[in-house]
């Protein structure tokens, strides 16, 4: 990135960082302002980068007359409730199992929220390849058991039932 004369802005906004192992480098983001994303060899070169990169988008946003959004602050933001709609048999199931650990459903919920929350990420892309593996295993289940089965509409007014392996029309023949 090139150097402007300009002056460092005294915006602190939340930087997100992720490596990508495939093109061996880092990414950073800034999510408060749309399209402020660049990329390092090293976190450190990623995070100068990003500095630059946050300094050139307000300034460029001052120029134009872009409103600037305000960084995030912390924790203030957040109330600490929100309300979920949920099917009323899962609500009825957490119920019970909530008063099987003797807790209210508020503390179980938390608690499986936590869960959740606090392990680690399962990386997109093993994601990605597990999903590929597991429709075509899936898909070549269903072949087999279906083989000899007339093609027809699986609902009526629905769609023809699709191959997502081959993007084409199921069929036996």
């Amino acid at each position: 990135m090139q150097k402007t004369g300009r002056q460092k802005t005294d915006y602190k906004y939340q930087i997100v960082f992720r490596f990508i192992p495939e093109d061996d480098l880092w990414v950073a983001a800034v999510p408060e302002l749309p399209g402020c994303t660049t990329h390092g060899e090293t976190k450190a070169e990623a995070l100068a980068n990003i500095e630059e990169a946050i300094e050139e988008w307000v300034a460029t946003a001052q120029e134009k007359g872009w409103p600037i959004p305000a960084p995030r602050t912390g924790l203030e933001e957040y109330s600490g409730r929100f309300v979920v709609r949920l099917p009323k048999s899962l609500h009825r199931q957490l119920v019970r199992l909530a008063e099987e650990e003797g807790v209210s459903l508020n503390q179980y919920v938390v608690y499986l929220l936590s869960l959740n929350a606090s392990r680690p990420k399962f990386p997109r892309a093993l994601a990605a390849e597990v999903m590929v593996g597991l429709r075509e295993e899936l898909w070549s289940e269903m072949r087999k058991q279906w083989a000899g089965a007339p093609s027809v509409p699986f609902r009526q007014g629905l769609p023809w039932m699709m191959d997502p392996i081959k993007s084409t029309p199921f069929s036996t023949h």
